[in-house]
């Protein structure tokens, strides 16, 4: 993982992740000067053991609630003031994360469901829609739209936003990957690019960097685009067609292992092409419908369907670049052309398949320390370890179980969308009877 500086080990009498921390007797010792090497290790254990279900919005008791359906999604804005629900019927909700009002509710706001949301700054957001359009939006104005898109053929399911290059990037269930320029203001419908055409496309996520464009697909395998660079990506993979480059075969210990032909998409200096292939055993996937970056890109997770529809499993990949991954356009010295992906898994949780054929959103932390995952009708929190670390202070030699951190059950249906504030230790969920709860440390 990312060099970073060692924290020294916690002494065994300030350990059990934080529990018998005293923030009162810290702040005293902040003020006064004294700081602890140890205090994140203290602090963020707490607040994430401390964290309770402490506000609930349920449309079933107010007057024609419930009208907006299923919560499918959420986004924050970027400084955490607002909240946005992507809504089954047709619509969204504004709430104030702080004490769970409901500001706004947008009915009709596409003509079918509406499936991600995406904050670009503190008050515009984007939506996709099963009607195959992309909207604009204004927190202040809801009103009118500020533009609608238009370019994908079927279902949209995703939106990125690149803030360097002011560039929406998008991808549906048609297979494409596009990029609007969104200060194009022309009124016209071709400031929009198609990047990317894949079959088998669920969910397509950048870095926080926008160095690398993760895709998971419903074929069992995910890729990378490392050294991304969106204006030339249609014509540097312009001919690419994974199907015609992953091949299964036996390995020695008579297992079933996917393997790359050798090809320039592998070889290049931008734009260049991983699989990810590992899963842990057990989990033959197949639908990788979730995915999440790590907030300062070190790694990734998903969630999967196994082939057999019993089990899902979250599980939390490697994306980080290595020398080995950069071959500066040089063609294979191997006298193989197959190749045996590197491995990137690194934890895994096996959860149970409830609220068959939904899509369950699962996060990360603001810090990258927790992973929200629904589960049945609550939540689990996980973790790296049982001390709450960063993953880059616990990097596993072999691959490993994630730890159950926390569990809560506060819903009354499943859950299918989690969010964490981009802000602070709190975060919200939404369930299939369209009930959103609030969580925030209760000390």
């Amino acid at each position: 993982m990312k060099t970073v500086k060692k924290i020294r080990p916690v002494p065994q009498n300030e350990s059990n992740s934080g529990r018998n921390f005293e923030p009162w007797k810290w702040l005293m010792k902040r003020n006064s000067g004294v700081l602890r090497h140890c205090e994140r290790k203290q602090i963020y254990p707490y607040l994430y053991t401390n964290i309770k279900p402490v506000l609930t919005w349920n449309p079933h008791e107010l007057p024609n609630g419930g009208q907006h359906g299923a919560i499918f999604n959420f986004d924050y804005s970027t400084d955490g003031s607002i909240l946005i629900a992507a809504c089954q019927h047709k619509s969204f909700l504004m709430f104030d994360p702080y004490n769970g009002q409901l500001l706004k509710e947008k009915q009709d706001a596409h003509s079918d469901c509406v499936n991600c949301v995406r904050f670009l700054d503190t008050r515009l957001f984007a939506t996709c829609s099963d009607d195959k359009t992309v909207v604009l939006w204004d927190c202040r104005f809801l009103k009118s739209r500020i533009k609608t898109l238009t370019g994908h053929d079927y279902w949209v399911k995703n939106i990125e936003y690149n803030s360097s290059e002011s560039l929406l990037v998008t991808s549906g269930f048609d297979g494409r990957i596009c990029t609007w320029d969104i200060n194009n203001y022309s009124g016209q419908n071709d400031e929009h690019k198609q990047v990317l055409l894949t079959k088998g496309l669920m969910r397509s996520k950048l870095t926080s960097d926008n160095k690398k464009l993760i895709i998971s697909t419903s074929r069992g395998y995910m890729i990378i685009i490392h050294d991304l660079n969106l204006h030339t990506l249609p014509t540097d993979l312009y001919s690419f067609k994974p199907d015609v480059y992953r091949v299964h075969r036996i390995n020695s210990a008579g297992e079933s292992e996917l393997v790359v032909k050798d090809n320039p998409f592998i070889h290049r200096k931008t734009n260049r092409i991983e699989f990810i292939s590992d899963f842990p055993s057990g989990n033959e996937a197949e639908v990788i419908a979730s995915l999440q970056v790590h907030p300062h890109s070190w790694c990734i997770v998903s969630r999967n369907t196994s082939t057999d529809s019993d089990s899902e499993w979250v599980c939390v990949h490697d994306i980080q670049s290595t020398p080995d991954d950069i071959s500066l356009d040089q063609p294979s010295t191997s006298s193989s052309t197959l190749k045996v992906n590197k491995p990137r898994l690194m934890f895994y949780k096996q959860e149970p398949n409830v609220g068959e054929g939904f899509i369950k959103e699962l996060c990360f932390s603001y810090d990258g320390r927790v992973i929200c995952s629904p589960y049945k009708d609550g939540v689990r929190l996980l973790t790296f370890n049982q001390n709450c670390d960063e993953i880059c202070d616990c990097v596993p030699s072999e691959v490993k179980n994630l730890h159950v951190y926390q569990t809560n059950q506060s819903h009354n249906s499943y859950v299918l969308a989690t969010k964490f504030s981009p802000k602070h230790f709190m975060f919200v969920s939404g369930s299939l009877s369209g009930k959103v709860v609030f969580h925030q440390p209760v000390l």
